[in-house]
């Protein structure tokens, strides 16, 4: 009698939540572009962008309107599960110039 031993070797597959951004600073207001690069073929996505808004988009926008950092957070949903990553002060934004001058002089010939 002979016996046949198969063995399967099943590599998980590794899935990886990540993300690029179009910018990371920048004067208000300012328009982010958000590209997910998450591996392992994600089937939804949640963005948080610390600004009090949300998307389930897999490539958003956001705007940032007043000035500070902010922390930004992705949790991408698998067939076998989630992954999140959270980039902390990833925005940074700043308040526009307010330009100011005065002159000495404000009348005159050239």
């Amino acid at each position: 009698m002979a016996f046949l031993c198969l063995v399967v070797n099943i590599q998980p597959v590794f899935a990886q939540a990540d993300f690029s951004t179009s910018v990371r600073s920048g004067c208000t207001p300012l328009l982010v572009q958000f590209t997910d690069q998450s591996s392992g073929n994600p089937t939804a996505w949640l963005w948080d962008f610390g600004n009090g808004n949300t998307s389930t988009k897999q490539h958003p926008q956001a705007i940032f309107v007043n000035s500070g950092s902010y922390d930004i957070k992705l949790v991408v949903t698998y067939a076998a599960g989630a992954d999140s990553i959270t980039r902390q002060a990833w925005i940074q934004t700043f308040d526009p110039p307010d330009p100011d001058f005065s002159v000495s002089i404000d009348q005159g010939c050239a």
